[in-house]
């Protein structure tokens, strides 16, 4: 019987087709919106095409779960609030886990922390070759390789969603 393995998907230019933390920080730049404003904030976002379809993204991260497996997000962005609603409002799934935050100056930047935090929040004991990472983002799927967990790279922004589909295929079944 196979282990429970655990999924950790990245956000910008994964789920979505653009990258939502820099699309809100220069529009506070540009003192479009206020930072504070989260409703206007929603509203530069919620248009946002997710990658491949809203579809296929409930499809895997419920088989994902359906097989046993854990999913969570993790992202470089200050608007967790914002990426729950995109996935509740946009995917139309109504309940994941975000871990979403910067680095701090001189923190080491790769994905490879909010892991550590997403496994401890989880209580995942799994082995690091029992978690994938799917990520656009070089640095953080070599970061991510260099302690054993799988990675899957997309391609950021692919409107296609092939990546998900190929995901899809890979997922063992408990």
């Amino acid at each position: 019987m196979a282990s429970p393995s655990l999924y950790i998907i990245d956000f910008d230019f994964t789920v979505t087709t653009i990258h939502m933390h820099h699309r809100l920080c220069q529009a506070i730049g540009m003192r479009l919106v206020d930072a504070q404003d989260f409703e206007a904030l929603w509203e530069l976002v919620k248009d946002i095409p997710p990658t491949g379809s809203a579809e296929l993204w409930r499809t895997l991260i419920s088989t994902i779960e359906k097989n046993g497996h854990l999913v969570a997000i993790a992202s470089f962005s200050e608007f967790p609030t914002l990426i729950i609603r995109y996935f509740q409002e946009v995917i139309g799934i109504k309940n994941i886990m975000v871990e979403s935050w910067l680095p701090r100056p001189g923190q080491i930047s790769n994905k490879n922390e909010h892991i550590r935090f997403i496994k401890r929040r989880l209580n995942f004991q799994g082995e690091n070759e029992c978690i994938t990472l799917i990520d656009d983002d070089e640095n953080n799927l070599h970061a991510a390789a260099q302690m054993h967990y799988h990675t899957i790279n997309v391609l950021p922004g692919d409107p296609s969603g092939r990546h998900i589909q190929m995901i899809l295929e890979k997922i063992p079944t408990l």
